[in-house]
């Protein structure tokens, strides 16, 4: 059975309620997906405050210069830290960017009162802990139409589109490639295990392309995974698109300009009946901060 190590035991065991709920959904929110599961992020706790901080020293220089794949992972992290208190019982207001002269400081959550956590998102909630990301061949079966549209649906109630692609469709670019040269959703089936030939393509996009916008795709990757587990669909982000300007570019182009594209997510029904192995995390006490005031 897992156990549960708060990042400072002395400090943890003399918290206000809302700390110690803070702190537990922060440790819950690093179950979070993150761009090659570099996990960069830090969370401070101090009363009833949570700050979500970037850690720069988990940027990836060479894949990431621009620090839009740190920033829509720690988006991820955000909606899952807003699941569990969701899913506990917990109002609260989060404040994005909340200081312009530090860039670092994503977001600051500040707790209110207790609520009624409504059955959605216990199930939400719980959803953390069964998600993977699942990179094996799907059954031979096609994804139902109706949970498509849901995932789509739970994009835009985070402000980011979903656009599923239809397989004529342009869905990736390799990483160095002539921007001219293209994979079609067609032509994957020739290449990839036979359970893939069902697999459907999603391009999760935004309308700018700045870091609120990049911090906006993290959470609604989130919200998509966890309705994708509840909907029992197997999905893996393919981020390595995202991570050659000329590629997202030209996969923006021949998507007609609609908006900028955060990342590509490849969906389909699970073939095994075993769950694909988690990622391992970070140990809380590298990503947790409790602090008194």
């Amino acid at each position: 059975m897992a156990t549960i190590e708060l990042p400072k035991r002395g400090a943890a065991g003399r918290s206000t309620p809302a700390a110690k709920a803070l702190t537990l959904a922060a440790m819950t929110a690093g179950a979070a997906p993150s761009v090659f599961d570099t996990r960069p992020w830090r969370w401070r706790v101090a009363d009833d405050v949570a700050e979500l901080r970037a850690d720069r020293t988990r940027q990836l220089a060479t894949t990431d210069p621009d620090g839009r794949l740190l920033t829509l992972s720690c988006g991820a992290t955000l909606h899952h830290l807003r699941t569990a208190l969701d899913g506990t019982g917990w109002a609260y207001e989060v404040t994005r960017s909340p200081d312009p002269a530090d860039p670092d400081l994503f977001a600051r959550i500040r707790l209110s009162r207790r609520v009624a956590a409504n059955p959605l998102a216990v199930r939400r909630q719980q959803a953390i802990a069964l998600r993977r990301t699942d990179r094996r061949p799907f059954a031979d079966v096609d994804v139902p139409v109706a949970l498509l549209v849901g995932l789509r649906t739970t994009a835009e109630s985070e402000g980011v589109h979903l656009h599923l692609l239809d397989p004529d469709d342009v869905i990736t670019l390799a990483v160095g490639a002539d921007p001219a040269a293209a994979v079609r959703s067609a032509d994957l089936p020739d290449r990839a295990e036979p359970g893939d030939r069902h697999a459907r393509h999603a391009v999760l996009f935004t309308d700018t392309d700045d870091p609120k916008a990049w911090l906006a795709s993290g959470e609604a990757l989130s919200a998509v995974l966890l309705t994708a587990t509840i909907d029992r669909l197997a999905v893996s982000p393919v981020s390595d698109v995202m991570e050659v300007p000329a590629n997202r570019q030209r996969l923006r182009e021949l998507l007609g300009g609609i908006g900028y594209p955060a990342v590509v997510l490849r969906i389909g029904m699970p073939a095994a009946a075993v769950a694909a192995e988690q990622a391992a995390r970070r140990p809380a006490a590298e990503t947790i901060e409790e602090a008194g005031r």
